[in-house]
């Protein structure tokens, strides 16, 4: 049986019947398909090939599931590992089954941040993070909390040159602030979004006005960037006060 195929098959011959349940989740066989393929890219667009592993650390969870799927998917060797082991437990699994990319809840993200640089495998990440004056605390923050040397682009949209500050960090900044006079036109970002590079395991992170936020989500998945790779959040909305659209 070839498990890689098997959810498309049961995605185009029998879409709308029950294939996983979850929680108080189920998923038909073409949603759960969906899911599979979201993250089969995602790891293709990380650069992982056939026969390279990845790790998963997590609890029993839809992610889980969508793992070993994407891994039959893609060709790639999936490594579960448990979500209790400790730093040297964890860094001798990883080090020694030669796992390039882990997957991990995010109770695992301190303990994961204190291996990395043992892990040389592992490529570093990278960041974008996108926004408007509403989000510049968010924007600030972040980079502040960024891992040394870690690659960072950040792309402002501010109405005047003395709105710029100097953000302090540890990470590699490329700091651009956009000019613009309408906080509703998202021409500039988008201008200044499409100009970016993105190599492979870059997270895009977005916060503006939710249609501006919008627009800049749908830029890069029309440039073939994977969904799973992009935050987009809209801080507030435009002619509604008190409103915003946080997960869109």
């Amino acid at each position: 049986m070839d498990m890689g195929s098997l959810s498309s098959r049961h995605a185009r011959y029998r879409a709308e019947h029950p294939a996983l349940v979850v929680g108080g989740q189920c998923l038909t066989w073409r949603s759960l398909d969906q899911a599979i393929n979201r993250l089969a890219n995602a790891l293709l667009t990380a650069g992982l090939r056939k026969g390279d592993k990845f790790a998963t650390v997590l609890p029993n969870c839809l992610e889980m599931m969508l793992a070993y799927w994407a891994g039959a998917k893609t060709g790639c060797v999936i490594v579960p590992l448990s979500p209790l082991l400790q730093d040297g437990g964890l860094l001798s699994l990883l080090r020694d089954s030669d796992t390039r990319l882990v997957i991990g809840h995010a109770s695992f993200a301190d303990c994961f941040s204190r291996i990395r640089e043992k892990l040389p495998l592992i490529a570093e990440d990278g960041w974008v993070l996108v926004g408007d004056e509403t989000a510049l605390p968010s924007i600030a923050r972040r980079i502040e909390e960024m891992d040394p040397d870690l690659p960072v682009t950040a792309l402002v949209a501010v109405p005047a040159p003395e709105d710029a500050q100097t953000l302090s960090t540890a990470a590699a900044l490329d700091m651009r602030w956009i000019l613009r006079d309408d906080p509703r036109d998202g021409a500039a970002l988008r201008a200044a979004l499409a100009a970016v590079d993105l190599p492979d395991g870059t997270f895009v992170w977005i916060a503006a006005e939710a249609g501006v936020a919008r627009a800049l989500r749908d830029d890069l998945l029309a440039r073939g960037y994977p969904a799973p790779w992009i935050k987009a959040a809209g801080y507030w909305i435009a002619g509604q006060a008190d409103a915003a659209e946080k997960d869109l």
